[in-house]
């Protein structure tokens, strides 16, 4: 028995093969990285661009995302679907403590044997 979607009718699977595609180009242009587990969390985040856009395979989408005038446009969909829009680093004043008094200490006794702080 196949999913049920919010259309009414099967969902589109995200197969092996489409996957391993979509993984890539979505690497290659944002530098995220989805690892073979994290399939069905791509496929689900990623299903629902399909229905807007009208499209009836993960495997058309790949083509859209690479060839359609549209695809910069996607390409914002696509960041802001797999990423998580909220962070909490310096937000609280722990954090600011702990930069100050742990972190900030070590770069300035490495900096004092450099003459210059560097990656």
């Amino acid at each position: 028995m196949g999913r049920v979607s919010l259309f009414g009718g099967d969902e589109i699977p995200l197969k092996p093969e489409e996957f391993r595609l979509l993984r890539d180009l979505v690497g290659a242009r944002t530098g995220l990285n989805f690892a073979p587990d994290l399939r069905f969390s791509l496929e689900r985040r990623l299903r629902e661009r399909l229905a807007v856009l009208g499209l009836t395979s993960f495997a058309e989408y790949y083509q859209y995302l690479r060839f359609h005038p549209a695809a910069n446009a996607e390409w914002e969909e696509v960041q802001d679907l797999l990423t998580t829009n909220e962070t909490y680093l310096f937000r609280e004043d722990y954090h600011l403590y702990a930069f100050r008094d742990e972190f900030a200490p070590i770069l300035t006794e490495q900096a004092r044997s450099r003459k210059r702080l560097s990656s």
